[in-house]
């Protein structure tokens, strides 16, 4: 037994209200922890460096505009990946890097393209 039309599209609804509230509370989130000073011996959160939450926030405009609710849902998890990386480090667990942060600084960060553009990104913001 599958889905029928009007079930599928009750799901996909349900999909993306629930990326949208990730969204929203990633932001809340990562807005706080840049509001928090933080622990002694480490930086705050600066909200004019980049992070993955505008990767998340920049694919969840796009998904809206495309009416895509799976995309929008891939953009909610990048923004909550964020979210939670930096309440935790506002919170003194400076050593947390969330899983995202990983596979960018195990994979994509070796490359000089990609630093290139996180240093374009950073002045874009700051």
């Amino acid at each position: 037994m599958g889905f029928g039309r009007s079930e599928g599209l009750l799901v996909l609804k349900a999909v993306a209200r629930l990326a949208a509230a990730g969204i929203a509370i990633a932001s809340g989130a990562v807005a706080w922890a840049a509001s928090q000073q933080g622990t002694a011996g480490h930086r705050p959160v600066r909200l004019d460096e980049w992070h993955h939450l505008y990767l998340g926030l920049a694919l969840a405009g796009w998904a809206a505009w495309r009416r895509h609710p799976w995309l929008l849902l891939v953009a909610a998890l990048i923004a909550v990946d964020d979210g939670l990386q930096h309440v935790r480090q506002a919170m003194g667990d400076w050593a947390y890097a969330s899983p995202l942060h990983e596979l960018f600084g195990a994979y994509l960060w070796p490359l000089a393209a990609v630093r290139w553009i996180v240093v374009q990104l950073d002045a874009l913001f700051g």
